[in-house]
């Protein structure tokens, strides 16, 4: 105990030395404090935080506190029992004649204005004590911050001189060596290996030997063999999208290296997938061919899951992460086997079973983990930010996204239709460069926002990932990059805040997928259908409308229009859903414990020099007293 106090005395002394400064944290009502009276007493339940304090000196402060309050209002009491006397004592009087009457009532009254002034005097000390008791304690609770903050500037010191070991760095999320994440990833490697060593997987090629050409290398009316097309797309997916979602100060290494990691697991899962459910009604399990087309088939499933990510950046574990990632694969591959095989839809960039879907999804994921921040109001942190140099990193993915667009948006393009495709898409995304800075320029008051930069100037490129991409005039296509563009800035300067207004903070999107993805891909879903709607029946660029469409123009335009609803409906159940089982993983795995967000230090071991967030410490002395 004496320890303890020596200990509090050396705290205090630090404000000791600047005692007769002004302080900006007194009231300036302070003075006239002991005239005040004293409330009432508080309620049971906060007069039990003095046994939670185990800080013995801090802990007398506030029992002595507590006593002084319960004598003053007991002075308090024989005041106004002295007063209601005082007052009888006078009704009584009014019985005797009137000379009697004026005596007793002067004798009456200063004998009352005597003990009055004696009892507010008494009251006026004490109160004195008490104004004391509580600046001690606060001079006591602002030397334990100030002492808490030089001890972690020292250790920060050391950190970064190699003095001490940094023993907050290591992930936190799992008891064991190995986690529940990578017991989950390795069962789900083992079964995907599995699979693929089935006889019926792993064909190089379909059919006779003459299909090889047309489903490895392509045709003369072909823009380029397959293979150009793969690497393209695996730079837009594991480039682009990794170094886009870069743009938090403190979470790079996630950003990059769970895309990464996340992208390469669902594309094994969409291939098997996908496999599975064009298999779903054959008698006989059909071959699932290993060719660059059905690779480039598959890699636009990987994209659903990281749009999606988007959305809940920096506050999803690696285990949820995996687990949604398994789970959209499901409902995106079903998705896409309703609206691509069965109906026969046209969407060759994925504007409605790619964009669109990961981000009607992402709401219902969104709405569910975000419950966990909103309720401990830790969703707007300092973290949630970007720097210098964190802007410039998404930016570069801004760049490589624009350069890989178009062979994106073409892959899958029905034979003769590719080069359309192609120019389409680069005078959609042209025209959304040039819009992004005029727009964001316009509405950000003569400044030009990177953030706006960062997602409008790619979103031409969504906005005409669909069947319009194939059959409209050069004009057209920089109209949807112009509008897509300024549709994505107003979407993130009103729309985004009008949505985590009105829903509590329920959905909070992180990298404005909403504005990007879900705007644009419902842009494109309704240029598809436009476009279908009113082209020519006859001839398209000298081709037969069924050539590129199953059922040709306008009959086409119905079934684009049949693709959006089925698409919006599968999506938005089944991220609620996904939500659900995410939410409950998370009770499961940490319960009611709230994850650090938008930081790279819960799951990696981070440089000594990297700004760590402070956890919440249960023993903060200031929270309790408030």
């Amino acid at each position: 105990y004496q320890r303890r106090v020596r200990g509090s005395t050396q705290a205090l002394a630090v404000f000791g030395t600047v005692e007769t400064m002004e302080n900006p944290f007194v009231s300036p009502d302070e003075e006239k404090f002991v005239d005040y009276p004293e409330p009432p007493a508080p309620p049971e339940t906060l007069k039990k935080v003095n046994d939670d304090i185990d800080d013995v000196y801090l802990a007398g402060l506030e029992n002595y506190i507590s006593k002084l309050g319960e004598h003053i209002r007991t002075i308090q009491n024989e005041e106004t029992a002295r007063m209601q006397r005082f007052a009888k004592q006078l009704e009584k009087l009014k019985t005797k004649s009137s000379k009697r009457r004026e005596d007793a009532e002067d004798d009456a009254r200063q004998e009352f204005q005597q003990t009055i002034s004696a009892i507010r005097r008494k009251r006026k000390h004490y109160r004195q004590m008490e104004r004391d008791a509580l600046n001690e304690r606060r001079k006591y609770l602002e030397s334990m911050s100030f002492q808490k903050h030089e001890q972690e500037v020292l250790r920060q010191k050391l950190l970064k001189l190699g003095v001490i070991e940094d023993d907050n760095s290591e992930p936190s999320t799992s008891s064991t060596a190995v986690g529940p994440f990578a017991l989950l990833f390795l069962v789900f490697e083992i079964c995907l290996i599995l699979a693929y060593l089935h006889s019926n997987f792993g064909k190089y090629y379909d059919g006779a030997l003459g299909d090889y050409t047309l489903q490895n290398l392509g045709q003369p009316s072909r823009v380029d063999n397959y293979y150009t097309f793969f690497i393209h797309m695996t730079i837009f997916v594991f480039f682009g999208w990794g170094f886009l979602s870069s743009w938090l100060k403190k979470y790079a290494y996630t950003s990059i290296t769970v895309t990464f990691l996340i992208a390469v697991f669902a594309f094994q899962w969409n291939y098997f997938m996908i496999g599975v459910w064009r298999n779903i009604d054959a008698v006989e399990w059909q071959v699932i061919p290993m060719t660059f087309e059905a690779l480039i088939e598959t890699i636009y499933g990987p994209v659903a899951v990281l749009v999606t990510f988007g959305a809940i950046l920096g506050k999803i574990t690696p285990l949820e992460l995996l687990v949604m990632a398994f789970l959209e694969i499901l409902a995106y591959s079903l998705n896409y086997y309703i609206c691509i095989y069965v109906l026969n839809g046209m969407d060759p960039g994925g504007g409605i079973t790619l964009h669109l879907f990961g981000a009607l999804f992402a709401l219902g994921v969104s709405s569910s983990l975000s419950e966990t921040f909103r309720r401990s109001k830790t969703i707007r942190t300092d973290d949630l930010s970007s720097n210098y140099r964190s802007d410039i990193f998404s930016l570069i993915g801004t760049l490589l996204l624009f350069v890989f667009f178009p062979s994106f948006n073409a892959a899958l393009a029905p034979n003769g239709t590719q080069q359309r495709a192609v120019i389409n898409t680069i005078l959609s995304l042209l025209a959304s460069v040039v819009f992004a800075f005029l727009v964001s320029r316009t509405f950000r008051k003569k400044y030009i926002s990177i953030r706006d930069v960062q997602s409008a100037a790619i979103s031409g490129g969504i906005a005409i990932a669909s069947a319009h991409s194939l059959i409209i005039v050069p004009g057209a296509a920089l109209l949807v990059g112009g509008v897509a563009a300024t549709a994505v800035i107003i979407g993130n300067i009103w729309l985004q805040p009008f949505l985590e207004h009105k829903t509590n903070s329920r959905f909070s999107d992180t990298r404005g997928v909403i504005s990007l993805h879900g705007i644009c891909g419902l842009m494109a879903a309704i240029g598809g259908i436009v476009a279908t709607g009113i082209a020519n029946r006859h001839s398209l660029y000298g081709q037969d409308p069924t050539e590129i469409f199953y059922y040709g123009t306008p009959n086409q335009a119905g079934y684009q229009a049949a693709i959006l609803f089925i698409t919006m409906g599968i999506s938005a159940g089944t991220g609620l859903i996904t939500g659900f089982i995410l939410f409950a993983i998370r009770r499961v795995s940490i319960g009611k414990a709230v994850p650090l967000t938008f930081t790279d230090e819960q799951e990696f071991k981070v440089p000594n020099d990297f700004d760590r967030t402070q956890k919440p410490v249960e023993d903060d002395y200031e929270a309790i007293v408030h």
